[in-house]
């Protein structure tokens, strides 16, 4: 009778082996994997004509949105209202086109 007890707790130690790496292992792989956003093709000459106007020499793009670095270490949006306005009057033939 001992016999048939002693397997039985080995399946159990086993099987709840097998469930602790596997989920484990699940953990990694989402911590590993980051999500790609799909993006429209970014224009470098729009991105430093933008940099340029807020005078900074840093931009991210975070979540879809660009981003400066400020002096004051702050990250503030890159598409402003003025910058996207002195953005179009750099590059009149997209007078109707979005900022980015």
């Amino acid at each position: 009778m001992m016999k048939g007890k002693c397997w039985v707790g080995f399946l159990a130690v086993l099987i709840f082996a097998v469930l602790a790496v596997g989920g484990f292992l699940w953990h990694l792989k989402q911590q590993t994997t980051s999500p790609v956003l799909a993006t429209e093709r970014v224009d470098p000459q729009k991105i430093a004509i933008l940099m340029r106007y807020h005078g900074t020499k840093i931009a991210k793009l975070e979540n879809g949105r660009w981003y400066f670095l400020a002096r004051n270490g702050r990250w503030l949006p890159l598409e402003t209202r003025e910058a996207c306005h002195y953005l179009t009057a750099r590059l009149p033939h997209e007078k109707n086109a979005p900022c980015l």
